[in-house]
């Protein structure tokens, strides 16, 4: 079959097949970098969610405890501590919810995001429970 094809088409069989398998492999490395990409920024998205919330729940835990305290002396103390407590929670309560307004959990799964909605909505009641 090749002894048919002139010297410049053998020629243009030897660049393109080469050529080919060079685009080939090019292609299907940038799309496994990419890939790696964007798992990167999804993880990195992630960590930031994961250390607001840690912060979070941090305030939230330091105010149980100021909270234990005041009812444990029926009001005579920790007063002061308490409402300062209460409003470094609030801080970091309103940075999740800013992080939270350019954070799409639909884009992390469905799980996350369903147990999103349902801590944020137990989250929603804190201040009734004060």
């Amino acid at each position: 079959m090749l002894d048919r094809l002139t010297l410049s088409q053998k020629l243009l069989v030897l660049i393109l097949v080469p050529l080919l398998m060079v685009s080939y492999f090019s292609i299907s490395q940038t799309r496994d970098t990419w890939s790696l990409r964007t798992g990167a920024a999804q993880l990195g998205e992630l960590a930031a969610f994961g250390t607001r919330v840690s912060a979070l729940v941090h305030e939230l835990q330091k105010e149980r405890g100021a909270s234990a305290g005041f009812l444990g002396s029926k009001g005579a103390k920790f007063g002061p501590e308490l409402a300062a407590q209460r409003k470094q929670t609030d801080a970091r309560l309103a940075e999740l919810r800013s992080f939270l307004n350019s954070f799409n959990a639909a884009v992390h799964g469905q799980r996350i995001d369903r147990e999103l909605a349902t801590v944020m909505g137990q989250i929603d009641q804190i201040d009734a429970r004060r």
